[in-house]
Protein backbone atom coordinates (compact mmCIF):
# COMPACT_ATOMS: atom_id res chain seq x y z
CA UNK A 1 0.00 0.00 0.00
CA UNK A 2 2.91 2.32 -0.21
CA UNK A 3 1.00 4.12 -3.46
CA UNK A 4 -1.58 5.18 -0.68
CA UNK A 5 1.41 6.82 1.55
CA UNK A 6 3.03 8.45 -1.94
CA UNK A 7 -0.80 9.89 -1.89
CA UNK A 8 -1.08 11.21 1.04
CA UNK A 9 2.36 12.52 1.62
CA UNK A 10 2.03 14.17 -1.60
CA UNK A 11 -1.10 16.39 0.18
CA UNK A 12 -3.98 14.22 -1.06
CA UNK A 13 -6.50 13.91 2.04
CA UNK A 14 -7.58 10.67 3.35
CA UNK A 15 -10.83 11.14 1.92
CA UNK A 16 -10.17 12.18 -1.46
CA UNK A 17 -7.95 8.95 -1.30
CA UNK A 18 -10.57 7.02 0.10
CA UNK A 19 -13.24 8.17 -3.05
CA UNK A 20 -10.67 7.97 -5.79
CA UNK A 21 -9.47 4.17 -4.89
CA UNK A 22 -12.70 3.26 -3.68
CA UNK A 23 -11.17 2.11 -0.54
CA UNK A 24 -12.68 2.37 3.02
CA UNK A 25 -11.72 5.40 4.85
CA UNK A 26 -10.67 3.55 8.21
CA UNK A 27 -8.63 1.19 6.27
CA UNK A 28 -6.53 4.39 4.78
CA UNK A 29 -6.03 6.11 8.53
CA UNK A 30 -5.07 2.44 9.65
CA UNK A 31 -2.28 2.39 6.32
CA UNK A 32 -1.26 5.44 7.87
CA UNK A 33 -1.26 4.97 11.65
CA UNK A 34 0.69 1.62 10.49
CA UNK A 35 3.35 3.23 8.81
CA UNK A 36 3.89 6.31 11.43
CA UNK A 37 2.46 8.51 8.84
CA UNK A 38 1.51 11.98 10.75
CA UNK A 39 -2.39 12.60 10.08
CA UNK A 40 -2.86 15.96 8.97
CA UNK A 41 -5.70 18.07 9.97
CA UNK A 42 -9.09 19.06 8.19
CA UNK A 43 -8.00 22.52 8.25
CA UNK A 44 -4.79 21.71 6.33
CA UNK A 45 -6.48 19.57 3.97
CA UNK A 46 -8.71 22.10 2.99
CA UNK A 47 -6.65 25.05 2.58
CA UNK A 48 -7.14 27.18 -0.31
CA UNK A 49 -3.79 28.57 -1.15
CA UNK A 50 -0.41 27.62 -1.21
CA UNK A 51 3.37 28.47 -1.82
CA UNK A 52 7.11 27.35 -1.47
CA UNK A 53 7.29 27.16 2.33
CA UNK A 54 10.93 26.35 2.24
CA UNK A 55 11.52 29.41 0.33
CA UNK A 56 13.91 30.91 3.47
CA UNK A 57 15.16 28.16 4.55
CA UNK A 58 18.38 28.86 3.16
CA UNK A 59 19.18 32.33 1.87
CA UNK A 60 21.40 31.03 -0.77
CA UNK A 61 20.99 32.89 -3.48
CA UNK A 62 20.54 37.18 -4.42
CA UNK A 63 16.93 36.85 -5.19
CA UNK A 64 16.37 34.84 -2.25
CA UNK A 65 19.11 37.58 -0.46
CA UNK A 66 16.89 40.60 -1.77
CA UNK A 67 13.45 39.48 -0.61
CA UNK A 68 14.87 38.72 2.84
CA UNK A 69 16.24 42.06 2.99
CA UNK A 70 12.93 43.60 1.85
CA UNK A 71 10.61 41.60 4.16
CA UNK A 72 13.20 42.17 7.26
CA UNK A 73 12.81 45.95 6.32
CA UNK A 74 8.80 46.28 5.56
CA UNK A 75 7.44 42.59 5.98
CA UNK A 76 5.96 41.87 9.45
CA UNK A 77 5.31 37.59 11.48
CA UNK A 78 2.79 37.50 13.84
CA UNK A 79 1.52 34.18 15.09
CA UNK A 80 -2.89 34.49 15.18
CA UNK A 81 -4.58 32.90 17.65
CA UNK A 82 -7.76 32.66 15.30
CA UNK A 83 -5.58 30.20 13.13
CA UNK A 84 -4.69 27.95 15.74
CA UNK A 85 -1.60 30.34 16.80
CA UNK A 86 -0.86 29.52 13.34
CA UNK A 87 2.18 31.65 11.94
CA UNK A 88 2.54 34.43 9.35
CA UNK A 89 4.42 36.86 6.89
CA UNK A 90 2.82 39.95 5.82
CA UNK A 91 3.44 42.76 3.84
CA UNK A 92 1.92 46.00 2.77
CA UNK A 93 2.98 48.58 -0.13
CA UNK A 94 1.81 52.22 -1.53
CA UNK A 95 -0.86 50.88 -4.37
CA UNK A 96 1.56 52.14 -6.74
CA UNK A 97 3.85 49.23 -5.46
CA UNK A 98 1.81 46.69 -5.99
CA UNK A 99 3.53 45.11 -9.10
CA UNK A 100 6.52 44.45 -6.66
CA UNK A 101 3.86 42.31 -4.17
CA UNK A 102 3.07 40.29 -7.61
CA UNK A 103 6.54 39.75 -8.21
CA UNK A 104 7.26 38.43 -4.71
CA UNK A 105 4.46 35.95 -4.91
CA UNK A 106 5.52 34.40 -8.45
CA UNK A 107 8.86 34.37 -7.06
CA UNK A 108 7.57 32.42 -3.86
CA UNK A 109 5.28 30.01 -6.41
CA UNK A 110 2.47 31.29 -4.15
CA UNK A 111 -1.19 31.79 -5.07
CA UNK A 112 -2.33 33.73 -2.22
CA UNK A 113 -4.29 37.33 -2.84
CA UNK A 114 -3.08 40.50 -3.18
CA UNK A 115 -5.93 43.06 -1.48
CA UNK A 116 -6.66 46.31 -1.90
CA UNK A 117 -7.40 48.61 1.41
CA UNK A 118 -8.42 52.32 2.10
CA UNK A 119 -6.75 54.02 4.89
CA UNK A 120 -9.87 54.46 7.07
CA UNK A 121 -7.77 57.00 9.89
CA UNK A 122 -5.36 59.74 10.52
CA UNK A 123 -3.83 62.40 7.42
CA UNK A 124 -4.09 59.35 5.32
CA UNK A 125 -7.83 58.50 5.06
CA UNK A 126 -8.71 57.88 1.23
CA UNK A 127 -5.14 56.51 0.09
CA UNK A 128 -5.18 52.70 -1.05
CA UNK A 129 -2.26 49.95 -0.34
CA UNK A 130 -2.15 46.66 -0.83
CA UNK A 131 -1.43 43.78 1.13
CA UNK A 132 -0.68 40.06 1.27
CA UNK A 133 -0.81 37.74 4.26
CA UNK A 134 0.96 34.26 3.73
CA UNK A 135 0.33 31.77 6.76
CA UNK A 136 3.08 29.62 7.12
CA UNK A 137 4.13 28.15 10.18
CA UNK A 138 7.70 27.45 8.42
CA UNK A 139 8.40 30.72 6.67
CA UNK A 140 7.43 32.19 9.92
CA UNK A 141 10.16 30.28 11.72
CA UNK A 142 12.59 30.33 9.34
CA UNK A 143 11.99 34.51 8.91
CA UNK A 144 12.19 34.35 12.48
CA UNK A 145 15.30 32.22 12.98
CA UNK A 146 17.06 34.59 10.79
CA UNK A 147 16.33 37.60 13.01
CA UNK A 148 13.20 39.16 11.75
CA UNK A 149 11.21 40.12 15.28
CA UNK A 150 7.93 38.88 15.87
CA UNK A 151 6.72 42.19 17.63
CA UNK A 152 7.65 45.70 16.44
CA UNK A 153 8.51 46.86 20.53
CA UNK A 154 11.33 44.28 20.18
CA UNK A 155 14.50 45.68 18.51
CA UNK A 156 16.14 44.67 15.49
CA UNK A 157 19.20 43.09 15.26
CA UNK A 158 21.26 42.37 12.11
CA UNK A 159 20.24 39.23 10.24
CA UNK A 160 21.81 36.32 10.70
CA UNK A 161 22.97 33.28 9.06
CA UNK A 162 23.46 35.63 5.36
CA UNK A 163 26.63 34.73 3.28
CA UNK A 164 28.91 37.62 2.52
CA UNK A 165 28.51 37.38 -0.67
CA UNK A 166 24.53 37.65 -0.70
CA UNK A 167 24.94 41.10 2.11
CA UNK A 168 24.52 43.62 -1.15
CA UNK A 169 21.69 41.78 -2.31
CA UNK A 170 20.08 41.95 1.45
CA UNK A 171 21.18 45.50 1.29
CA UNK A 172 19.00 46.57 -2.09
CA UNK A 173 16.32 44.43 -0.43
CA UNK A 174 16.46 46.47 2.74
CA UNK A 175 16.66 50.23 1.15
CA UNK A 176 13.80 49.25 -0.91
CA UNK A 177 11.97 48.73 2.28
CA UNK A 178 12.98 51.36 4.41
CA UNK A 179 15.50 53.64 2.25
CA UNK A 180 15.13 56.19 -0.08
CA UNK A 181 16.86 58.43 -2.96
CA UNK A 182 16.00 62.46 -1.65
CA UNK A 183 16.06 64.79 -4.06
CA UNK A 184 16.83 68.49 -3.54
CA UNK A 185 16.99 71.66 -6.15
CA UNK A 186 19.74 73.69 -5.94
CA UNK A 187 18.77 77.27 -5.40
CA UNK A 188 21.70 78.74 -7.95
CA UNK A 189 20.89 76.27 -11.25
CA UNK A 190 18.68 73.88 -12.31
CA UNK A 191 21.02 70.97 -11.20
CA UNK A 192 19.99 68.80 -7.98
CA UNK A 193 21.46 67.33 -4.92
CA UNK A 194 20.76 63.75 -4.25
CA UNK A 195 21.00 61.55 -0.90
CA UNK A 196 20.90 58.15 0.24
CA UNK A 197 19.40 57.27 2.94
CA UNK A 198 17.76 54.58 4.91
CA UNK A 199 16.42 54.69 8.59
CA UNK A 200 16.38 51.72 10.91
CA UNK A 201 17.83 50.63 14.51
CA UNK A 202 21.01 51.16 15.10
CA UNK A 203 22.40 48.20 15.01
CA UNK A 204 21.24 47.37 11.25
CA UNK A 205 22.57 50.83 10.22
CA UNK A 206 26.28 49.84 11.63
CA UNK A 207 25.47 46.53 9.76
CA UNK A 208 24.82 48.31 6.26
CA UNK A 209 27.70 51.43 6.99
CA UNK A 210 30.18 48.35 7.70
CA UNK A 211 29.79 46.59 4.26
CA UNK A 212 29.81 50.21 2.39
CA UNK A 213 32.96 51.46 4.65
CA UNK A 214 34.81 47.64 3.90
CA UNK A 215 33.76 48.16 0.07
CA UNK A 216 35.19 51.17 0.13
CA UNK A 217 32.26 53.26 -1.24
CA UNK A 218 31.60 55.82 1.59
CA UNK A 219 35.40 57.45 2.95
CA UNK A 220 34.08 57.38 6.35
CA UNK A 221 31.48 55.87 8.88
CA UNK A 222 28.85 58.76 9.44
CA UNK A 223 27.59 59.40 12.64
CA UNK A 224 24.00 57.93 12.59
CA UNK A 225 20.80 60.65 13.63
CA UNK A 226 17.69 60.78 15.51
CA UNK A 227 14.55 62.74 15.41
CA UNK A 228 14.52 62.49 19.15
CA UNK A 229 16.93 61.25 21.71
CA UNK A 230 14.31 58.13 22.90
CA UNK A 231 13.61 57.43 19.22
CA UNK A 232 14.48 53.34 19.18
CA UNK A 233 15.31 53.79 14.75
CA UNK A 234 18.04 55.95 13.60
CA UNK A 235 18.90 57.41 10.05
CA UNK A 236 21.67 56.81 8.32
CA UNK A 237 22.86 59.11 5.84
CA UNK A 238 25.67 59.94 2.72
CA UNK A 239 25.36 63.02 0.24
CA UNK A 240 27.50 64.14 -2.67
CA UNK A 241 26.42 63.09 -6.30
CA UNK A 242 29.06 61.07 -7.23
CA UNK A 243 29.33 59.34 -3.70
CA UNK A 244 25.55 58.65 -3.87
CA UNK A 245 25.96 57.39 -7.33
CA UNK A 246 28.62 55.00 -6.00
CA UNK A 247 26.74 53.14 -3.69
CA UNK A 248 23.74 52.47 -5.69
CA UNK A 249 25.82 51.49 -8.71
CA UNK A 250 26.98 49.06 -6.53
CA UNK A 251 23.94 47.76 -5.09
CA UNK A 252 21.90 47.56 -8.44
CA UNK A 253 24.45 46.09 -10.18
CA UNK A 254 23.37 42.33 -11.30
CA UNK A 255 20.46 43.19 -9.15
CA UNK A 256 18.05 40.36 -9.55
CA UNK A 257 15.21 42.35 -8.31
CA UNK A 258 14.79 46.15 -7.68
CA UNK A 259 11.84 48.52 -6.96
CA UNK A 260 11.14 50.99 -10.00
CA UNK A 261 10.45 53.74 -8.94
CA UNK A 262 13.59 54.08 -6.70
CA UNK A 263 15.39 52.76 -9.63
CA UNK A 264 14.24 55.83 -11.55
CA UNK A 265 15.55 58.26 -9.25
CA UNK A 266 19.01 56.83 -9.57
CA UNK A 267 18.76 56.90 -13.56
CA UNK A 268 18.10 60.85 -12.67
CA UNK A 269 21.19 60.99 -10.84
CA UNK A 270 23.28 59.02 -13.36
CA UNK A 271 21.94 60.84 -15.76
CA UNK A 272 22.90 64.23 -14.76
CA UNK A 273 25.97 63.23 -13.74
CA UNK A 274 26.60 61.93 -16.62
CA UNK A 275 25.66 65.79 -18.73
CA UNK A 276 27.97 66.92 -16.17
CA UNK A 277 31.02 64.49 -17.48
CA UNK A 278 31.40 63.41 -13.75
CA UNK A 279 31.51 59.88 -14.61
Amino acid sequence: MSYIIDLYVQGNSALKISKQENIPIHQIYKILETNNIPRRSNRINNKKYSCNEDYFTNINTPIKAYWFGFLYADGFVSKNEKFYNRGSLGISLAIEDKKHLETLNKDLNSNYPISIYEVTSGYKVGIQYARIIIKSEKIFTDLVNKGLVEKKSEIKKRPKELPKKLIKYFILGYFDGNGCISIHKRKNNNKLDFKFRITSTDDILYFITDYLYNNELICNKRKLSKRHANDIVSNLEYGGNKQVYKIMCHLYQDAPRFLERKYERYLMLKNQLEEERKI
